[in-house]
């Protein structure tokens, strides 16, 4: 085969892989969200996908196990071909380690906080984990007293975690510790831009399974998730894994808790946030992403006949992605680069901030490059060549990070805007091939 036919398969094989990997989540949300499940039309669309996409999706949404469990309750194994069960399985696999992982990780600080009697907020996945949700997990966060933080860290050490940084007391929260082959241990001293262990006990609550740590409040849990998943992490912006989290916390609140908490994102015009909660909300199995318009009483106005159908039918329905765009550039942004070529901390450093960017439109990324600016403002590095050099000549050494911060975000904007544009082309194909069979 001729170098000219090569590179046009391989572009082939881009093209399709990008709206193949697509296709594989809206299955995924109908799957999820759905009672029936998705469509047979769907089924047909993903049933023979290659390993390929199915490992590019997996690793980009994190959903493999909600996948299974969802899979084995409808008994539609059959229904996919062997490859696809077989790359689900792999997947699960690796996520339910992390499950375990945590639940061990869970049962050791619980034992500590009940000998040393402390108050521990156990955080984010690690709550829902402990209370049975099966969910992939990277590290286990808990929130400690301020002045606990120090005393929660020695006894950490004391059972054999490695400190992997050092501990910085302006810090909001304390390095990560770790043992072999186990999750990281984060203690928080308080939440990012959300306060401390005071101000989320009143309405925290006990975790049966882990006693005696304690959850974030259920809408407490709401507001912390979303701005998470939102602010602090933007790369994550309606991620499955993180939807999946958020839809955990949503089942634990009231309806009025939901109510209050949708009030302040219309409040603070959040619309992204207020998005990751419908579809959340969907698949906690919640109500409709937009109340049905009430049936009004007959008249002659309102009477609805086979040729002018009542005006209350007319009303659309929000659809069942409302990231499908943003889901689509960070397939074709991880087909290209993260799995081939971004290898190291450096090069997961540019992958992670790419993923920021294509949720954002390209006039924000001067304003997240700033905030990524700011992150350094007032710091020292801690290990690295970088922390070397500061101690010698603070100058010299703050100069060489911000350089090397801004060769990242350029690396990253150059990685983002190539995926915007062919992402973008391969949503113009699709308009053109529907049009076309249409």
């Amino acid at each position: 085969m001729s170098v000219k036919m090569r590179r046009a398969m391989n572009r082939k094989v881009r093209r399709a892989s990008g709206a193949d990997t697509r296709a594989l989540r809206e299955w995924t949300l109908h799957l999820l969200a759905e009672e029936a499940g998705p469509p047979d039309w769907l089924w047909a669309s993903v049933a023979d996908r290659d390993s390929r996409c199915w490992a590019v999706f997996l690793s980009v949404e994190a959903c493999a196990l909600a996948i299974q469990k969802r899979l084995d309750a409808l008994a539609a194994w059959p229904r996919l071909s062997p490859r696809s069960a077989t790359a689900i399985r792999r997947c699960a696999t690796e996520e339910l380690f992390s499950v375990l992982s945590a639940r061990a990780q869970i049962k050791k600080i619980a034992r500590l906080a009940d000998e040393h009697d402390w108050t521990v907020i156990l955080l984010k996945g690690g709550a829902a984990v402990a209370e049975g949700e099966l969910l992939d997990l990277h590290d286990v966060d808990i929130l400690v007293a301020p002045d606990r933080a120090a005393d929660v860290a020695a006894a950490l050490d004391a059972l054999g975690y490695n400190p992997l940084g050092v501990d910085v007391e302006t810090a909001h929260h304390l390095a990560e510790r770790a043992m072999p082959n186990s999750l990281k241990v984060e203690g928080h001293r308080a939440i990012k831009n959300g306060g401390g262990l005071a101000d989320f006990l009143p309405a925290a609550v006990p975790l049966s399974a882990a006693p005696p740590l304690l959850a974030m409040g259920p809408a407490d849990n709401v507001r912390y998730l979303l701005r998470h998943a939102t602010e602090q992490h933007p790369e994550r912006i309606g991620r499955l894994r993180d939807l999946l989290l958020i839809a955990h916390a949503v089942r634990a609140c009231s309806p009025e808790q939901l109510v209050e908490v949708e009030r302040e994102l219309a409040e603070r015009a959040d619309g992204t946030a207020g998005a990751m909660l419908r579809m959340a909300r969907r698949l906690a199995g919640g109500p409709p992403d937009r109340p049905p318009t009430p049936e009004p009483p007959e008249t002659p106005e309102t009477l609805e006949t086979p040729e002018t159908p009542g005006p209350w039918k007319t009303a659309r329905t929000e659809p069942i992605d409302l990231f499908k765009r943003v889901a689509l550039r960070r397939f074709v942004l991880y087909h290209r680069a993260g799995r081939y070529t971004m290898q190291g901390q450096t090069g997961q450093k540019i992958l992670i901030l790419a993923m920021d960017l294509v949720a954002h439109r390209p006039r924000e990324w001067w304003g997240r490059h700033r905030a990524h600016r700011r992150i350094l403002r007032g710091s020292v590095s801690l290990h690295g060549p970088l922390a070397s050099i500061e101690r010698r000549a603070r100058p010299v050494g703050t100069a060489a990070r911000y350089l090397a911060r801004d060769i990242v975000f350029l690396a990253s904007a150059a990685l983002a805007l190539a995926s915007n544009v062919k992402a973008r082309w391969i949503e113009a194909r699709m308009r053109r091939d529907r049009i076309m069979t249409s």
